[in-house]
């Protein structure tokens, strides 16, 4: 009893230690600032982004009525800038966000834990650890509960609604530790986790809080993680002759990457290109990979439309919706949709270009792209551009839906916001504002685990027959 009874005072001075150690965050920023802020945010939404329907605008606008209290009760800064965040997310487009934030008087004071999750079959598992919670938590383990509620149940609570994702099936996912604004804390916030272990099977209970480290530095990682997915890479098998090249970045250095291994690759049979991790860059050095992959004399653009403005047709789209100019569908059509906001215009005419001359000889064998949702922006346009050749496979999940370019605003407050512009379109006219799906689903991610070159293609390429089969 006396044993039990120090343990709990142990355990009670222990939470009044971390609780005293967590600062209180600044509230520099006026409420009228914060209101101006979130009225500036919300015409801008409704003027440019461009995936609003009919409907949306309506939706935003309620949102934006509740929101108005929310951000008014913010306590500090940090709560401010995530309840921008969480009105952002309703507009429910990828690319448009709260991108970052500038502000010195948090920057000590907020932190992360340095913890990596994945969500996979309706369960969180441990997916990367710093090193020094080795020796508490392990690659693999499934996290069942946080601060005593269901792990996934928790997620959705107190992360999903700070994440802005084209596909709402991609929110959990968004949203598992520790990215993004919706998991910046004051520091030392503490975070109990009870946990199945990988290897026992025994359950435990493990506290990580808040710190600094991440923010700092990022070498903290346990080495045996899947950073290495994150990098450019080439490998060829040339037995089966397979060639196998990865792109994370769309830049100079990567389409210098790609063009060092053309030579190598022309002896291949099969090229698996793996865009899976590529988050995006400046499409602008994607030129050498689709001209040396698309096997066709003239290659087309995708097409990027972007909302158009006229306040005089505006003006006469109230009356034409309102039926008092005939009864002409398309004449009504076309003026109600300035009026409603929706009316569209390409950004550029479609445009066909030929082989570049740097370029060798097209690649006469097969291409397999692997995608899925971390592929956005200008990765996305990439295996948009690639599609146009029907010889080419898609596999693996649907891509981000973030391909446009997004306008940049910042605000007084250090806000960066982001909003996103563009609807895009393939050469079928098909819509893939939302993402490009891919020939055929498959779960690729346990080739991933292992940091063998020929065991990584083997698993990729032994998927990818079978599916063919």
């Amino acid at each position: 009893m006396k044993k039990n009874l120090l343990s709990l005072i142990f355990f009670a001075c222990l939470s009044i230690v971390y609780t005293q150690t967590i600062p209180k965050l600044p509230n520099t920023i006026s409420v009228e600032q914060k209101l101006y802020e979130l009225s500036m945010i919300w015409k801008e939404v409704v003027y440019n982004l461009d995936n609003f329907q009919n409907d949306d605008q309506q939706n935003l606008d309620i949102h934006y009525r509740s929101y108005i209290p929310k951000i008014m009760e913010t306590a500090n800064d940090l709560d401010y800038y995530k309840t921008m965040q969480q009105f952002l997310a309703h507009c429910n487009n990828g690319h448009t966000n709260v991108w970052d934030f500038n502000n010195s008087n948090l920057d000590t004071l907020i932190a992360r834990p340095y913890l990596q999750t994945i969500y996979r079959e309706g369960k969180i598992y441990v997916e990367n650890i710093a090193d020094y919670h080795a020796e508490n938590l392990n690659i693999g383990d499934e996290i069942m509960e946080i601060n005593q509620i269901n792990a996934v149940d928790y997620v959705k609570q107190y992360f999903v609604p700070y994440f802005s994702v084209t596909n709402e099936e991609d929110k959990i996912h968004r949203a598992m530790f520790a990215r993004g604004l919706g998991y910046f804390f004051s520091l030392n916030t503490p975070f109990i986790l009870k946990v199945q272990d990988v290897t026992t099977h025994q359950l435990k209970t493990v506290t990580i809080y808040a710190d600094r480290t991440m923010n700092d530095s990022g070498d903290k990682w346990i080495e045996h993680n899947f950073n290495h997915v994150r990098t450019n890479f080439f490998y060829q098998d040339t037995i089966k002759r397979i060639s196998y090249i990865r792109i994370v970045e769309n830049s100079q250095e990567s389409a210098n990457f790609f063009a060092n291994h053309i030579s190598e690759i022309s002896q291949s049979k099969n090229i698996i290109l793996d865009l899976a991790e590529d988050w995006g860059g400046s499409s602008t050095y994607n030129n050498v990979i689709y001209n040396y992959l698309i096997n066709k004399d003239s290659i087309e653009s995708v097409l990027y439309t972007s909302r158009f403005h006229s306040p005089a047709f505006k003006g006469l789209g109230k009356d034409y919706c309102l039926g008092k100019y005939g009864d002409n569908k398309d004449v009504v059509d076309y003026y109600c949709t300035y009026y409603q906001g929706t009316a569209y215009s390409s950004l550029y005419p479609r445009n066909f270009q030929g082989k570049q001359s740097t370029v060798p000889d097209r690649f006469q064998g097969n291409v397999y792209v692997i995608i899925g949702r971390n592929c956005g922006s200008a990765g996305e346009d990439l295996a948009a551009m690639l599609a146009q050749d029907e010889k080419i496979i898609f596999l693996g999940g649907k891509t981000s839906g973030c391909m446009g370019r997004p306008y940049v605003v910042n605000l007084p407050s250090g806000l960066e916001v982001f909003i996103e512009t563009q609807k895009v379109y393939n050469v079928k006219q098909e819509d893939i504002s939302a993402g490009l799906p891919p020939h055929y689903y498959i779960d690729f991610y346990d080739c991933y685990k292992t940091n063998s070159p020929q065991l990584l293609l083997d698993c990729l390429w032994s998927k990818i027959e079978n599916i063919l089969k």
